[in-house]
């Protein structure tokens, strides 16, 4: 008697509950195209005012999008409506990012001063978010979990992206 009736109710919070979203395809597929025109146009942006820099990081922040993506799809994250927004919050993240370096390089004229410098600002604002992506990971309702998962390597993609790539070719811009 009792422990069956247990054993359901267990089995019932333990399920997703689903909703069915009205929003269609063709309007997801629409945001996605003005999000990449608009990174596009940010990443033209930063390469009139900061030269060759910018198209090196615009180059860079390319590398980003696509490692970003081969990172979620193996490790094989659910990608829900949260975690669409999740990685367009990273790309922001990134895009910032790549801003603070340029903004610094060309104030310092040295990149690893500049990073360093980069690094400690970003990462200690993002520690709230960082805290909250962890819990959300460990979330069992699954647009949360893909969302928390996502922002997860969404941020260690950016941590070692930017210290292996972008430094790379800053330096290499550098050095000429």
């Amino acid at each position: 008697g009792t422990t069956n009736a247990n054993e359901r109710l267990d089995e019932k919070e333990a399920t997703n509950r689903y909703k069915y979203s009205n929003i269609t395809e063709k309007q997801v597929t629409n945001f996605m195209i003005v999000v990449g025109i608009a990174l596009i146009i940010t990443l033209i942006i930063y390469s009139i005012i900061y030269k060759k820099s910018g198209v090196l990081v615009a180059i860079s922040y390319v590398g980003f999008a696509a490692i970003l993506s081969l990172v979620i799809r193996y490790t094989n994250v659910m990608i829900s409506a949260d975690g669409i927004s999740a990685i367009i919050i990273v790309l922001l993240i990134n895009l910032k990012f790549n801003q603070e370096i340029l903004s610094k390089t060309k104030k310092m004229n040295l990149v690893d001063e500049a990073l360093k410098s980069t690094y400690k600002n970003v990462f200690s604002k993002l520690i709230p978010v960082m805290i909250f992506t962890i819990v959300f990971c460990l979330a069992k309702w699954e647009s949360l979990s893909s969302f928390g998962m996502i922002m997860f390597w969404g941020l260690v993609v950016i941590a070692l992206h930017n210290l292996i790539f972008t430094r790379t070719l800053l330096k290499l811009k550098q050095n000429n």
